[in-house]
């Protein structure tokens, strides 16, 4: 069996020594990997805006410069390979479901901009195919520019963890080094470990020692992050290297395999153990336990966090499978998927992306677009997998290692979170896709002088079956194209550059509306809106209509409408809104706006349809029930009340509003009893506390009128003995009313009866009743029952609210000792 060299493989398919490197392309090829990394947020309430206008800019340079060199003429392989390459067209025609999808969409803006995304995406990995073809010594020196960005990410990530530790940092999700957030930085960190492993693997010198340096880092950063997919992605990478080299060893049984799965697995375990021993001994613990450890992240792979992860991909397959051909428009997942969301939801913090982009893609552009994002990694695992398994081209499977590798690890991304709308993750996958591409694809011999180079390519490439003839040219120059007519070629170029730069123009105003919505995100976020309305009503462009979280520009500019009293105007432009007719926050804007023109049965109408959308949001089923009631429909108010507590038992704050309703609809026993359901859930609510002592003072003086005033008479009379027995005989009913325990614990206490008063004022306070002049008496109670100690303390907090008799107590019995003591009477109630 043929021994294979993989510290070699590469130099056989190799640009003649002689060949100067393409500076420009080598540049214009690391540009891919570090724009979008370093461009600034702007003021933008999503950096992901000014990143890909960035993106886009860079998309027409490089067009400029690759299409006005003689190559293009000369070399048309270069440049129309990409077509003719089963992953190119698999790619190709995901972009053309995509757009087939537009004829489903509910929003075509959101479309438009989501297309502008991902063609900008797309052109990325097209330039980059041809910018590798053209000079492939550019993979190295890419390769070892971002494992130098890995490095600065992976210490980025250390000198935040220190400063976390040390208290600098308030939490570990703040922790962003240059990207907008944690998760992306752990991302980014994650899917760049594969050109760290190519260098280590498959080059010598510096180069391998830059790997070596540079993977243990990152995958210690890795652990740092506490990010629970890749943990797994980590864990999964390794074990598949381990194979990997474990076969390749079998294969050939040069050591060098086994030193590589050695190492890797070392790498590894180092790290773990490193982040282990540090997580242990210095990491914050809340509560005394550990949150950030491997295996307690681990532990909760499978709660549906990340926005409720598992929710959304539930919702994802019912909408695929009731629009399984065309799906329900690109970008459109966050407004067709709100239809169900919001049946279930109580508030307006919704799920805006899928968090898979492998399910977001075929619901929004249908089946086929699903399968064709699937192929872009199938067709290049499938073809790294057949060299690695024939051993019969060392050098293809040493080329492939790199965006194989790279596109696995970017797999559990995609699986995960959405990186298809994070530009510095798909810069790395328009990097791992366009070396893919230009790795399999037949126009990669060059100049097609070199026998073995032929094999070489025929080895890898990845042709379309029915353009192979086209694309293959030659017998003896497999990676020239017979022809391109100049038509096709003029054709091309005005095609491209009008797609781009329509995209462009989509994204800059994009880019504009976002510095709009971080301005109205700041002052919500500092609960007073300042800046006027007129600001957003001229200043919003017409893409997008909906904002970052998925809410309807109309709707933010109705917000500071209202805040102005202009209440017809913001009626008039939420009427005319149609951006998601899922979202219920039009419809309840509507309603506020028509309670403050005084015009009640418009209110009820726009509270009901918000109802029908959003049945759980309890704001508006206590602004519908209310109308409803003003309006005489107090029994189907009640019903609608009726129902959303059952569901909802435990919410304080509908339990407060609906023992209000229920009282004012004379049904005082349910009132009492979800008064004492919030009581029982929050005892030191003092809405809660006020609303129960109302309740029940009106529940005893309904039912014990006569025994309450007699009782009341009496303790007010100074007849005590007959004020406990008449007060006890409510209590033994309603154990619960307060108002009549607080009076018996003071006739026990004027009947010196100390233990009983303080077991009532015990009971008061547990029950959430702290007023100062209880804490008094009770202390008076126990320092007559020889309890000093405890007297004192009680004497403080009394005190400590500014009761008068309660500072006198303290410091007069609790700083001396004193043989006789005379206490100032307790306040009266």
């Amino acid at each position: 069996m043929a021994k294979s060299k993989p510290k070699k493989v590469l130099k056989a398919a190799g640009v003649a020594p002689e060949d100067p490197p393409k500076l420009l392309h080598i540049i214009l090829l690391i540009a891919y990997g570090y724009l979008t990394v370093f461009t600034p947020n702007m003021n933008t309430y999503d950096s992901n805006g000014p990143k890909f206008v960035a993106l886009a800019l860079l998309n027409l340079v490089t067009f400029a410069f690759l299409f006005s060199r003689k190559d293009m003429k000369t070399k048309p392989g270069w440049y129309y390979g990409f077509f003719g390459n089963a992953i190119g067209m698999a790619y190709s025609l995901l972009m053309f479901f995509s757009l087939l999808s537009f004829v489903k969409a509910i929003n075509l803006t959101e479309s438009v901009l989501h297309f502008a995304k991902i063609f900008s995406v797309f052109s990325a990995a097209y330039l980059v195919s041809v910018l590798v073809i053209a000079e492939r010594r550019g993979l190295l020196y890419l390769s070892a520019a971002m494992t130098l960005l890995l490095l600065y990410d992976s210490i980025s990530v250390f000198s935040d963890i220190q400063d976390w530790i040390e208290g600098n940092i308030a939490n570990i999700n703040k922790i962003k080094s240059v990207y907008s957030n944690k998760n992306i930085l752990a991302a980014a960190v994650f899917v760049k470990i594969p050109f760290a492993l190519w260098l280590m693997f498959f080059q010598k010198k510096l180069w391998r020692i830059l790997g070596m340096v540079t993977t243990p880092i990152a995958m210690l950063a890795v652990f740092f992050m506490s990010a629970r997919a890749f943990y797994l992605g980590l864990f999964i990478m390794t074990f598949l290297l381990v194979v990997f080299f474990a076969v390749r060893y079998y294969q050939s049984r040069e050591r060098s395999h086994l030193v590589n799965l050695a190492t890797v697995v070392s790498m590894l375990l180092a790290a773990l153990l490193t982040f282990s021993v540090i997580e242990s001994n210095y990491f914050p613990k809340p509560g005394g336990k550990s949150r950030t450890s491997v295996g307690a992240r681990m532990a909760t792979i499978n709660d549906p966090g990340g926005g409720n992860r598992l929710n959304g991909w539930k919702r994802s397959i019912r909408v695929l499978a009731e629009n399984p051909v065309l799906g329900v428009g690109l970008g459109n997942w966050k407004v067709a998927t709100l239809k169900e969301e919001n049946q279930t939801s109580e508030n307006f913090i919704y799920q805006y992306k899928a968090h898979n982009d492998f399910l977001e893609i075929p619901t929004e552009s249908g089946i086929f677009a699903g399968i064709c994002f699937l192929a872009i990694f199938g067709f290049l695992f499938w073809k790294f997998l057949r060299l690695f398994m024939k051993n019969n081209s060392p050098e293809g499977l040493a080329w492939l290692f790199l965006p194989a590798v790279g596109l696995f690890a970017y797999s559990f991304d995609a699986f995960f979170n959405f990186p298809q709308d994070r530009p510095e993750i798909q810069s790395l996958f328009a990097l791992y896709v366009g070396t893919g591409i230009a790795l399999t694809s037949l126009a990669f011999a060059g100049k097609g002088d070199k026998r073995e180079e032929n094999d070489f390519v025929e080895a890898v490439a990845l042709p379309v079956p029915f353009l192979n003839r086209m694309f293959k040219g030659n017998e003896d120059q497999p990676g020239v194209i017979r022809s391109v007519s100049p038509v096709a070629r003029v054709a091309t170029i005005i095609a491209f550059l009008a797609v781009q730069t329509v995209s462009a123009w989509v994204l800059v105003q994009y880019f504009n509306s976002l510095k709009l919505q971080r301005i109205i995100k700041q002052e919500i976020l500092r609960g007073k809106l300042t800046s006027p309305a007129d600001k957003f009503l001229s200043g919003f462009p017409a893409i997008p209509n909906l904002n970052g979280e998925a809410e309807p520009i109309a709707v933010q500019k109705a917000r500071y409408l209202l805040n102005e009293k202009r209440y017809q105007e913001a009626i008039s432009l939420l009427k005319d809104d149609r951006s998601s007719p899922y979202d219920s926050r039009k419809e309840y804007f509507m309603s506020m706006a028509y309670m403050e023109l005084k015009m009640p049965d418009s209110a009820l109408y726009y509270s009901q349809k918000v109802y029908e959308l959003k049945p759980n949001n309890f704001k508006n089923i206590s602004i519908m029930t209310n109308l409803m009631r003003e309006k005489g429909m107090v029994a189907e108010a009640e019903a609608i009340l009726d129902g959303y507590m059952e569901k909802h038992p435990r919410n304080v704050e509908a339990l407060r509003y609906a023992s209000g309703f229920y009282d004012r609809a004379g049904k005082l026993d349910k009132a009492l009893a979800a008064i004492d359901t919030a009581f029982v859930l929050d005892p030191k609510d003092t809405i809660v506390i006020r609303l129960k002592t109302y309740l029940d003072r009106k529940f005893v003086t309904s039912k014990y009128k006569e025994t309450f005033d007699a009782a009341l008479a009496a303790f007010r009379e100074k007849r005590y003995g007959e004020s406990v027995r008449l007060f006890s005989q409510i209590l033994d009913e309603k154990s619960d009313y307060l108002e009549a325990r607080e009076y018996r614990a003071f006739s026990y206490f004027y009947l010196r009866d100390y233990a009983k008063s303080i077991a009532d004022i015990r009971n008061l306070v547990e029950n959430g009743v702290t007023r100062s002049n209880l804490y008094n008496l009770l202390g008076v109670n126990l320092y007559n029952s020889g309890n000093r100690e405890d007297a004192c303390t009680w004497f403080k907090a009394a005190m400590d609210q500014g009761d008068k008799d309660g500072t006198t107590n303290f410091n007069r019995y609790c700083k001396k000792t004193v043989t006789q003591p005379q206490f100032p009477l307790p306040t009266k109630l």
